[in-house]
């Protein structure tokens, strides 16, 4: 699993950072107090991508996020950025066996494209789960629709290869289209205004 979004120094910005962590781990109910707090952090995306990326991070209020509402964003995370994994060591292997130089260059810059494509992908889902502020969310989309053109152009230019290739598999079509779904339920399921607009269309 790729973590090449994630870094540990949000954590000393985090609004949480100096006020007593049980808030986040109730016993029982809703814990609104720590959900405000949430709220007004600067570092509220890489918190939840933290959560969702880090296996020891599955308990608790998360991002403004319970355990139980992020569960499932959690999951459809999992198995979208493993399905991409296993696209990009299928490109690799086709790069390291091609049987040109100028097959390998395609297909290497193919996988490279799609670890940018990801990576955009990861920061529109959080954005989108987060109900970010407009201009945040259509900067967070625009920027993956601009990777996935080049992305598209990348694949493009393999088709002059021995052997074509496809940087995405039926399978992580399907992971990517129902992790964009689930993120747009948590948006509703925690967004302070229950009138959450759709950034679906175009996206997908």
């Amino acid at each position: 699993m790729s973590h090449s979004l994630l870094s540990y120094a949000w954590r000393e910005v985090a609004a949480c950072a100096e006020v007593d962590p049980e808030l986040w781990f109730p016993v029982r109910g809703p814990a609104p107090a720590a959900v405000r707090i949430c709220r007004t952090c600067p570092a509220l995306a890489s918190c939840l991508l933290d959560a969702l990326t880090e296996p020891d991070q599955a308990w608790g209020i998360r991002a403004g996020v319970d355990q139980d509402t992020r569960e499932p964003l959690r999951a459809a995370y999992a198995a979208w950025r493993t399905s991409v994994e296993s696209d990009r060591a299928t490109l690799r292997e086709a790069a390291r066996t091609a049987p040109s130089a100028s097959d390998r260059e395609a297909l290497r810059a193919l996988a490279t494209a799609t670890a940018t494509e990801a990576d955009a992908l990861a920061t529109y889902v959080i954005a989108l789960a987060l109900s970010a502020p407009a201009a945040d969310l259509d900067a967070a989309r625009d920027a993956y629709r601009t990777a996935k053109v080049t992305r598209g152009w990348a694949e493009w230019d393999t088709d002059s290869c021995t052997t074509p290739a496809y940087a995405t598999s039926a399978t992580t079509d399907r992971a990517r289209l129902h992790l964009l779904t689930i993120a747009h339920e948590t948006a509703q399921a925690t967004a302070p205004d229950p009138a959450v607009p759709s950034s679906l269309a175009g996206a997908a």
